[in-house]
């Protein structure tokens, strides 16, 4: 090949998948024998794109979501492997514009604002390469539908008439026929099963406007009706979000953070329902998953992780999505700030959720009145109501926190002194009753510690609450250590 030789190249325009864009790409100083024949390049960008069947999946929907569809179906068999059919209600791909969505382009470097999930238009060929494909297409206004096949990155005939209303009919047949060595790294058909079941439910998470069904065999997986708000489908995708949900909103310099998140009593032991998507792209980034997680420290113990559904609003200069093979991954131009809206946008929804005070000195006359809210109040709502909006912990109180807020909250507490209180505390029902020996070698225990509370900024322990919070006293001050 000459010297200066433009290309042809296509990538997603503005009317959805598969639209053709030519870009002149020159050739540099390359010898002909160091130019790699075509079937060649498509096999090796397919060990990139094509890693395995839900790979595959994810390309074909992210395609039809780009055409504008309102309903996708996809059916599987053999996890994959065997067949996989994506069909699509969308604007479809002009009969002139088949084989050219089939050729290798070099959008994947060129510096653009991307707005479309397939930029780069490699799905196709990659696919293509390493299987049996049949790519069928009715275009907006066009009068018939058109279909081309592919074997081995080979065409197979030429275009030939097809039945079809609308959109776009994808089969992939025998994926890695032609890279047998691809095969042995494939999980099992379960494994596989499930890849996909993840794949098309992020897609479906952050696209709620738009129907999914996923088949495997003659067993429905999954079944979305089209929705009008994230939290509905969120509904569909994961029941728990019915009932524990929490919204977050949060926005700054132009970054919108919005989204929906689990109280804290709703967690699991892996980070696989943590669900981020960047400009309605799904995606998994460290940085986003630190974030929640430190959000959300305070709250669930660090081995176990929350139910969240985050989605980014991004100015597409601010973004790099092409850092990944399998567009998976972003590069964020401002890391910091981003970390902030994150955490901030959690801890905020977490805080009205719980109900948080806001913190009052020490000195304040205020203190003691906070506490004594928060004790016969706060606490008493939340667990002894069944209002959603005041539960947090699904239990009742004890008969010993009971008495514990009763002591507290007594308007002549500060009257008594310690000998009285402790002959008066009530332990009907929480241990046997002690003797009056007993109740007088644990007085003098509690005078000798109460000389040392001028010492101690936390003061003396009075009791444990939940296996969690710590109650101790300074002079007339209540302290809950978490």
């Amino acid at each position: 090949m000459p010297k200066g030789v433009p290309v042809a190249t296509m990538s997603i325009g503005e009317n959805g998948a598969y639209n053709a864009v030519i870009t002149a790409v020159s050739i540099l100083s390359i010898s002909n024998s160091e130019i790699a024949d075509t079937k060649t390049i498509n096999l090796i960008a397919a060990g990139e794109v094509i890693e395995r069947p839900a790979s595959v999946v994810k390309e074909l929907v992210e395609n039809a979501i780009d055409a504008g569809s309102l309903e996708i179906e996809i059916k599987i068999e053999s996890g994959g492997r065997n067949l996989i059919i994506v069909t699509d209600d969308g604007n479809g791909v002009e009969k002139n514009d088949l084989e050219l969505a089939f050729m290798h382009h070099a959008t994947s470097k060129l510096h653009l604002k991307i707005k479309h999930l397939g930029f780069r238009g490699e799905a196709l060929p990659s696919i293509a390469a390493v299987s049996r494909i049949k790519l069928s297409s009715k275009a907006s206004g066009a009068s018939e539908a058109w279909s081309i096949s592919y074997e081995g990155g080979e065409k197979m005939g030429e275009l030939t008439l097809y039945s079809l209303s609308q959109g776009t009919h994808i089969e992939v047949r025998d994926l890695f026929f032609a890279t047998p060595n691809r095969l042995k790294f494939l999980k099992t058909e379960r494994a596989e099963t499930q890849s996909i079941v993840d794949i098309v439910n992020n897609l479906a998470m952050v696209n709620y406007h738009i129907g999914f069904t996923l088949t495997s065999g003659n067993k429905k997986l999954l079944k979305y009706a089209k929705q009008t708000s994230l939290f509905r489908r969120l509904c569909e995708v994961e029941e728990e979000f019915q009932g524990n949900s929490l919204e977050v909103n949060e926005e700054e310099d132009g970054i919108k953070l919005t989204g929906h998140i689990c109280r804290p009593t709703v967690n699991r032991g892996k980070y696989t329902q943590i669900y981020t998507f960047v400009n309605g792209r799904p995606i998994k980034d460290n940085l986003l998953i630190g974030a929640v997680r430190y959000a959300y420290h305070d709250f669930i113990p660090s081995n176990r992780y929350p139910f969240a559904a985050l989605h980014l609003e991004i100015p597409y200069d601010q973004v790099d999505v092409n850092v990944h093979p399998n567009k998976s991954e972003v590069r964020f131009q401002n890391k910091k700030l981003i970390y902030e809206i994150v955490t901030r946008g959690l801890i905020n929804a977490l805080s009205r959720r719980i109900g948080t005070f806001d913190v009052i000195p020490a000195s304040d006359h205020k203190t003691t009145n906070t506490i004594e809210g928060f004790l016969k109040g706060s606490l008493s709502d939340s667990f002894d109501k069944s209002d959603v909006q005041n539960e947090f912990y699904e239990r009742r109180l004890s008969p010993f926190e009971n008495q514990l807020i009763k002591e507290f909250a007594s308007q002549n507490e500060k009257a008594k002194d310690l000998s009285e209180q402790l002959k008066s505390f009530d332990y009907t029902g929480i241990q046997k009753s002690p003797s009056q020996a007993e109740i007088m070698v644990l007085e003098k225990k509690v005078l000798e510690q109460v000389d040392l509370i001028e010492s101690h900024t936390l003061g003396f322990a009075r009791c444990q609450v939940f296996n969690t919070y710590n109650i101790t006293a300074v002079r007339d001050k209540l302290i809950i250590v978490d």
